[in-house]
């Protein structure tokens, strides 16, 4: 049987037509190498093995250089140096995704597993009240906080009744909650902001907050992706006599966060969300990050140490601060 030729006198991609004696490799006119895609299995085989132990190596090259040797990752690609490892963002995602997975699993299950919530769900049964009439234990304790809790609270400037909402809200489903309350208070119709507030309180009364801790931790990577380059650009202040561009000070923060991303996961995977030995993380932490800072920018230990302490104990809470307001209050509005 005939071997399938490798080359084609046509890209297979813009249909260029290669001239006689023409390097044929890559097409000059969209770029694309000039292969055939149809190869034998053993081929294909070997060309899959081949681009995932590359990829594997550079894998392990990069973490092991973010991990054991801080700052040197971001002075390389400063300097050019980036064939041995994965580009920032690719690592960052590689890095962020394994530490979400772990981050939003044990809070998950650190909520449904909290004493009271247990406490509550272990009700979760028929018994016989002092009447001889069969009731639901857990439904009647919510029931009894609920009117405990709720009493003579009332909602927004026209003084619409918690009471009344949470009643429809268990009797319906969100809409027609929401139908109800506007038919009984013309306020929401000429309102559409406290329409849209009360909406959202209603679904997280009706799912116990739940579906607001789900979609708040999926933003949680957006926000930290917005986080960055605010930060970056603070470094680019910080160290505006260095004359570095703004991309390198964000190759940085992405190199920080993936190593802070990996020392939490390890934590978690020990520790959980125990406070007790937290203090080891943020001690590494602070370690890692001044000799970061002196790696990448070169000054002396006096300088390093006073700018990581103004970034450490003032800008980096504040701007987190504020990002987690934000991320809490869209998330809030979306959820």
């Amino acid at each position: 049987m005939a071997v399938r030729k490798q080359k084609s006198p046509i890209c297979k991609n813009c249909s260029y037509v290669f001239a006689e004696n023409q390097p044929d490799e890559f097409c000059p006119q969209c770029g694309q190498e000039n292969n055939e895609r149809i190869v034998s299995f053993g081929r294909f085989l070997k060309d899959s093995i081949n681009m995932y132990l590359v990829l594997d190596s550079k894998l392990l090259v990069t973490i092991g250089t973010v991990l054991f040797m801080p700052g040197k990752l971001s002075l390389a690609f400063s300097e050019g140096k980036i064939a041995r490892y994965l580009v920032p963002f690719r690592l960052y995602f590689i890095i962020s995704l394994v530490y979400f997975s772990f981050f939003s699993a044990k809070l998950l299950s650190l909520v449904e597993n909290s004493e009271p919530i247990s406490a509550i769900n272990n009700l979760d049964v028929p018994v016989i009240n002092n009447d001889g009439i069969e009731i639901n234990l857990k439904d009647s304790i919510l029931n009894e906080v609920k009117v405990t809790q709720s009493g003579s609270i009332n909602f927004l400037d026209d003084k619409i009744s918690i009471d009344r909402v949470i009643a429809l809200a268990d009797k319906y489903d969100t809409k027609t909650t929401m139908d109800s309350l506007k038919k009984e208070y013309p306020y929401f119709n000429e309102n559409p902001f406290a329409t849209t507030i009360t909406t959202q309180l209603v679904k997280l009364y009706k799912s116990r907050g739940k579906d607001f801790l789900h979609y708040f931790i999926g933003a949680l990577p957006f926000m930290m992706i917005l986080l960055m380059p605010l930060l970056a650009l603070f470094f680019k202040l910080l160290y505006i006599r260095r004359n570095r561009f703004f991309v390198e000070h964000l190759t940085f923060f992405i190199h920080l966060h993936s190593f802070l991303y990996l020392l939490l996961s390890i934590y978690m995977l020990i520790w959980g969300f125990n406070a007790k030995w937290m203090f080891g993380p943020i001690l590494l932490s602070a370690v890692y990050l001044s000799l970061a800072m002196k790696k990448m920018y070169g000054q002396g230990w006096g300088k390093t140490l006073f700018k990581q302490g103004i970034f450490m104990f003032f800008f980096y809470p504040l701007f987190l601060f504020f990002y987690l307001l934000a991320t809490l209050a869209v998330s809030f509005m979306l959820f």
